[in-house]
Formats: structure tokens, sequence, C-alpha cells
């Protein structure tokens, strides 16, 4: 039934993608929409050989909407002729080495013996596997339509859509649920500070620097809606981060793009900041101050694990995936569990941030391509914010500065940018990021001609 159900979605997906490369208006939809599945992504996705128990960073080979629509993208712009270079730039090789280098990890995947557990290392490799060309997918999609089009702005509103109807969500929880950590549309409430933290701080990057239009409006709202989300998950990683994203793009706005518009749209932004963190804080201070002693102890004695992980298999991990597998018996990478008295029918948590996560499974030189990636769109977007100066694109470069800044320190704390929702997201700045470095490469060198 699956199976059915997603060649159906693909069949139906090449129709769309066909029927947008002879509409202009049809492609940009397209554009718009590929976000929006995260309003609904387990719902919108088809999940192969699930393992939804699975102590894991990957829980099943997944099919998700937003694959299928950036696939209907890619059919379009081979449509038009403008599908570009399969690798456009650094950013893009870094995207493909990451992946690549994390496959000689498989030979140390659990392999086949008898356990409790449903599948083997391999299988649970596999997910992984599936996902990051997924990924890779997405970040191809929105690129090549931004570049045919030069209309960088149509994924950026599908995000808002989805950022606007997340904080309907938080408030239905906080005013009629009253639950304690919003979680908005998201599983866990780790992954929606994260998401609406980038979305956040891009957001308010627009409504410091754009000249009023109805743009303008939409993405303050945007802006609030991700900010105010962002702060009721109560993520004590959230918390710390998001200033230091919001402080970078104000910094950055001031440096390269001042206006005294800047001055009278900040200081009304600072009062009601200062007047939402008095009455919150009470709540901020609670959260940090009731934090488990033990959950602190239990992360440290993880990141040792992943310590000797990294020592015992330092070159191509301990298996891709294979996390949830190697933290527990028969391995003995946990020695905390003694300490905690852990039952060997205990299973073991995943360490608290995707870099030492990366490492001790695929090894030092994915480790070294991830910190790449990473480093290389962070770098184009802070170079951005010179060679736009004054232009009407200069919002998304000081925004993408700004939230990939949060995203990765909070990254540091917590592991779930490796889900899929926070990782797709994250390929949509990457995209349009690597788009106007392009773009504006392009001109300069027009100009010196």
């Amino acid at each position: 039934m699956k199976f059915a159900a997603a060649l159906a979605a693909l069949l139906l997906m090449l129709a769309v993608g066909l029927a947008a490369g002879v509409n202009r208006k049809a492609l940009k939809a397209l554009a718009v929409a590929i976000p929006l599945p995260m309003m609904a992504w387990p719902q919108m996705a088809v999940m192969f050989f699930s393992a939804e128990f699975y102590r894991g960073s990957t829980r099943g080979m997944e099919v998700a909407l937003p694959y299928l629509l950036s696939f209907a993208m890619t059919v379009a712009l081979t449509l038009r002729r403008e599908r570009g270079r399969f690798l456009p730039d650094a950013g893009a090789l870094f995207f493909l080495l990451y992946w690549l280098l994390s496959l000689p990890s498989l030979v140390n995947c659990h392999p086949f013996v008898e356990t409790d557990l449903e599948y083997t290392g391999y299988m649970f490799a596999w997910y992984e596997v599936w996902k990051v060309p997924m990924m890779f997918l997405v970040y191809k999609a929105v690129r090549g339509y931004c570049r045919f089009t030069d209309d960088v702005s149509a994924p950026l509103v599908g995000l808002g859509v989805v950022t606007i109807v997340n904080f309907l969500s938080v408030l239905k929880q906080h005013f009629i649920v009253h639950v304690a950590q919003a979680r908005g549309l998201f599983a866990h409430q780790n992954s929606m500070a994260m998401w609406a933290l980038l979305a956040g701080t891009l957001f308010f990057a627009a409504y410091l620097n754009m000249p009023k239009s109805r743009a303008w409006k939409y993405f303050t709202v945007c802006a609030f809606a991700g900010v105010a989300a962002c702060m009721r998950t109560y993520s004590r990683g959230a918390l710390l981060c998001l200033p230091i994203a919001v402080g970078a793009v104000a910094l950055v706005s001031f440096r390269r793009n001042f206006s005294f518009r800047m001055v009278s749209r900040l200081m009304p932004l600072v009062l009601m900041g200062l007047l939402g963190l008095t009455l919150a804080l009470p709540k901020i201070v609670e959260r940090f101050e009731s934090a488990s002693v033990r959950s602190g102890e239990k992360r440290i004695g993880l990141a040792q694990a992943a310590g000797r992980m990294i020592a015992d298999r330092p070159v191509i991990g301990v298996g891709l995936n294979n996390w949830g597998i190697k933290i527990n018996p028969p391995y003995e990478y946990a020695q905390h569990r003694e300490e905690f008295r852990m039952g060997d029918d205990f299973k073991e948590g995943i360490v608290e941030t995707i870099y030492l996560l990366v490492w001790a499974e695929c090894g030092t030189p994915c480790f070294l391509a991830l910190l790449a990636l990473f480093g290389w769109h962070w770098w184009k977007a802070l170079r951005l914010t010179r060679r736009l100066r004054g232009q009407p694109d200069f919002w998304i470069a000081a925004g993408a500065f700004g939230g990939l800044t949060g995203v990765y320190l909070q990254s540091v704390l917590e592991w779930v940018l490796k889900q899929s929702i926070n990782f797709t997201q994250l390929v949509i700045v990457f995209a349009v990021v690597s788009y106007l470095n392009e773009k504006v490469s392009r001109r300069e060198l027009s100009v010196h001609a």
C-alpha cells in the first residue's frame, strides 16, 4: 500500500512538474509550496521500513512531500532547460562530500546477530543514506528556481506561511491546552525552537531593513510569530541562542546598511522585548533552575561516550545512524550506564549535538565535510552583507547570517538539526544564499568586464 501511494504521488508530481514547466505562475506557486508541507510533516510523508522507537537520528526511509515537490520543480526546470550544473559551487560540493564520506562507515555498522532489534545496523544506515540525497534534491530545486527566475522571495514566503501557522498552533497550546512547553506543529519543542529561531531571525532582518510595502508587513508578522514561538518553547538552548542571532542581525544591519528608519523600528522592539522578558522572566528562571542535575550528567556521559567512539574508530566511525545500537550493550562505549544503574534492557538516548554525533558515527573526514558545508554558507551569508549593501536583497543575507549563527550554536547543545524537517529548512536557506552569491559574482564580473 505504501509503495502504491508513493508511486501515485510520484506520477502526480511528474504531472505537476510538466504543468509548471509551461506556466511561470505555476512555477512560482510550486516554489512557495515546497516548504508548506512542514505544517503537517508526519501526515504528508510516507515512511518505508519505519522504526519509530529507534533511538537514532533517522527512524525510517522517508518520502516526504517537500521531496516530491522538489522533484516536480526539477522536472519543470528540466523542461525549460534550466537545470544548471549539478555542482554549481563549493557549497554543493561540500554537500556531496558530506554524503560520500559518510558511506565508508557502513563497514562498521551493527552486523546481523540475534538481538531484540527489528533490523540490522545496515538498515538503520540506509535511512540516512536515503535522506541526505533528498535534502540535496530540495537544495537543487530551490536554487534552480531562484537562478531561473531571479526570485528569491517565493520559497521564503512559503516558510513564512509555516511560521505563522505554527505560531497559531502555539497560541492554542498556550491558552487552550495549557502545555508547559509548546511544540507547535512539531514533534518536539526543541525541534520547533530551532526551526522558529532560524525563521524568526531571517524575517526579523526583513522587518529591520526592508522599505515599507505589503511584503514588509507580511515578513514583519512572520518575524514576530517566529520569535514568539521560539521563546514559548522555553528551550534553554533557544533562549540562549535567539538573542545572539537577533543581535547579529541588528549589528550587521547597522554596520552595513544603516538608516535612521532602523532606529525607529528597533527602539519600540527593544521596549516590547524588555516588557515581554519581564513578564516571562519568572518562567525562564524556573526553566533553568529546575533543570535536572541528572539530565546534565547524562548529557556529559553521552558526550564522553561519543569521544570513546571517535577514539575507537577515528577515520570512518562506528556506523552511519548506528548510535542507537552502539551506545547500548553489548558495546561498552557508554561507561556511565553503571553509574546511573541502567539495566541491560534500558535503551540509552542520543548525544545532544550534531557535531559529536556525526563525528562518532561517520569519522573525522565526514565531520570535517559537515563543518565545511555549514561554514561555507555561513561565510557566504556574512560576505553577502557587504556585497549587497544598500540593495533590496540585503535583508536575506543579514537574516541568513544571524539565523545560521544561532542555529549552529544551538546545534552544539541539541542534536535536532539532523531531523528531516529542520534540515530541510536549513537547505532552503542554503540554496537562497548560494544563488545570491552566484548572482552577485556574475554582476561583479560583468562590471569588471
